[in-house]
């Protein structure tokens, strides 16, 4: 646990207040006339002190106690924007006060409202003795979970220091139990957070009022069994967003996050798997016009595997005359006069482009979202990636509360399959896949790595899976006895599939695709090839890099006397 030695409150007379109540304040015989003089007031600051040394003899024995919090939400003390400078002081003498009084070396942090940016926050977490940074987060989005794990990487590399989501929740309990009684919304943020860097899961902030009396205990559970087996020690381990797939695609949403000022990022990349690169937070929520020196519109590169779209939402901001312009390649595609509250779609065609948004009027447009129509899988997965070992969690991105509440389960995922590459270590990986629902293992098989990388076809499931990829030795290379051509997986498929084949000798192989009038469409593998296991991922582009239509395609593989022939099914 943290504890926390102050909560906003005591410091302020408008939010929570309880100023009137404490002892600091002058009224009832203490040093301080005004809230914020509890930051500055030379005999409030030593009679903290003796606050601390107290706190510290008490309590600093105990191994439970993670970290102690400062303050909860400092924040939201009285007029916080003008006395930043004085609290991030305050917080860097008291931290040096803790190191120096405890022994035991807990870590020590604070906590804002949210994720509260500006150079004043940046003072803050930058305090030398200030261990972790921390995020609050009550934003109800269904696809909360990327949000916050954008939130947890963004404090890392802003600060460099272990961050966490140090509360999340529904804005109230109540509505919590009614809209979400079976904890879909804390079950799905609990696993994301936890392979998403972060220092520690996130915390539930309505415990008492939603977690208990529900009884949502168990889904902390199997969380916590899940990582007993895994030394976060013993190797470095790092976050990433895995490549996974499915028969199905779906809306990519990015929420722009910085407000009134110029977003200090214009140029992101938009991966068909659906990472944005940088997060798409630091994009400007609001499009300001031509005059404006805070003007930096967003260019996206994306990259379609088919005809989608891409939209716009704006929001309930506008000053003067906005004028929205969308570009594709250089070309204008969409000019028009701005409305808040409105919806703004452009088609766009299979492959790589670049679109670029502006505000060629006057003014500011807020805007909301913007949206990547029938542009990623319905999976996800995050995972934690070592020298010889893997840990992810793969989600059905249907199941979340906002679309279970209103639709019921979503479902049940049959074809679906995660990429891992980049490893480290060729030969063969023991893999695992547990249902985090409950912890009991689902499969376990043993597969090789010759190229360093893995594609692992996943169970069936409706809501999420975990995995555990180890490594446990190299290959031992045996060539096959026969020539075989394997069936493509995923299959129907979507975005790619793999095709994998066997050859006993090295020989001349010609692995490649025609469709259904026997014309060949797509070269995969032409030339010599070793001895053993082979495979290609087909990406349903042509040999003119053209996505190819829905439907039904052979794949052929041809090498010396052997030739064989498999059907596979686009579905887009």
């Amino acid at each position: 646990m943290q504890l926390v030695l102050n909560n906003h409150g005591q410091v302020s007379t408008r939010v929570n207040p309880q100023w009137d109540d404490n002892p600091y304040n002058m009224a009832n015989g203490g040093p301080c006339r005004n809230t914020w003089d509890f930051f500055t007031d030379s005999t409030a600051r030593k009679l903290f002190k003796r606050r601390l040394r107290y706190i510290v003899a008490r309590w600093g024995y105990a191994p439970n106690i993670l970290a102690w919090e400062l303050f909860n939400e400092v924040d939201l003390t009285d007029d916080y924007g003008q006395h930043a400078g004085d609290i991030a002081r305050w917080h860097e003498d008291m931290a040096a006060e803790l190191v120096h009084l405890d022994v035991n070396r807990h870590l020590i942090t604070t906590s804002l409202s949210g994720s509260v940016g500006g150079a004043s926050s940046d003072a803050l977490w930058r305090a030398e003795n200030l261990d972790l940074t921390q995020t609050h987060y009550y934003d109800l989005d269904a696809d909360a979970v990327r949000v916050q794990r954008e939130l947890v990487q963004s404090q890392q590399q802003s600060f460099s220091k272990p961050a966490m989501i140090g509360e999340f929740g529904f804005t109230d309990a109540g509505t919590a139990r009614t809209s979400d009684p079976d904890g879909i919304y804390l079950h799905n943020s609990l696993w994301a957070s936890a392979f998403s860097g972060s220092l520690g899961a996130a915390a539930i902030w309505w415990w008492d009022s939603y977690v208990a009396p529900l009884d949502l205990y168990y889904h902390f559970e199997p969380l916590a069994q899940f990582f007993a087996n895994v030394d976060l020690l013993a190797e470095d381990f790092h976050p990433r967003i895995v490549a996974a797939g499915s028969a199905d695609a779906k809306d990519l949403l990015a929420r722009p996050g910085i407000g009134l000022r110029r977003a200090s990022v214009s140029a992101f990349v938009v991966a068909p798997h659906g990472e944005i690169t940088p997060r798409a937070l630091q994009a400007g929520r609001y499009l300001f016009g031509s005059e404006d020196n805070r003007r930096n519109p967003p260019t996206f590169s994306v990259d379609y595997a088919q005809l989608g779209e891409f939209h716009i939402d704006t929001g309930s901001s506008l000053e003067l005359e906005p004028r929205l312009m969308v570009w594709l390649d250089e070309q204008p595609v969409l000019d028009v006069e701005a409305a808040t509250e409105t919806r703004y779609i452009v088609a766009i065609p299979p492959g790589p482009h670049a679109i670029r948004v502006e505000n060629s009027g006057s003014g500011f447009i807020r805007v909301s979202n913007y949206r990547f129509a029938s542009y990623v899988s319905i999976v996800q997965s995050f995972a934690l990636q070592g020298e010889r070992t893997v840990v992810g969690w793969l989600q059905n991105t249907r199941y979340n509360w906002r679309e279970v509440s209103a639709s019921g389960e979503p479902p049940i995922v049959q074809l679906a399959f995660v990429r891992l590459d980049e490893l480290q270590m060729r030969g063969n990986y023991h893999v695992l896949w547990r249902d985090p629902k409950d912890g009991s293992l689902l499969r376990s098989t043993e597969v090789a790595s010759s190229d360093g990388s893995l594609t692992l076809q996943t169970p069936a499931f409706s809501w999420d899976l975990a995995y555990e990829v180890r490594y446990v030795g190299p290959t031992t290379a045996v060539a096959p006895q026969d020539f075989a051509l394997g069936q493509n997986f995923p299959n129907p498929f979507n975005a790619h599939t793999v095709i994998r084949y066997q050859l006993p000798y090295p020989t001349v192989v010609d692995l490649h695709v025609r469709n259904l009038l026997g014309q060949r469409v797509a070269t995969l593998v032409l030339g010599p090839q070793a001895a053993g296991a082979g495979q290609t991922v087909f990406t349903g582009l042509d040999d003119n890099n053209t996505p190819l239509s829905s439907g039904t395609y052979f794949y052929q593989l041809t090498a010396g006397d052997f030739s064989a022939r498999a059907r596979m099914t686009l579905l887009k």
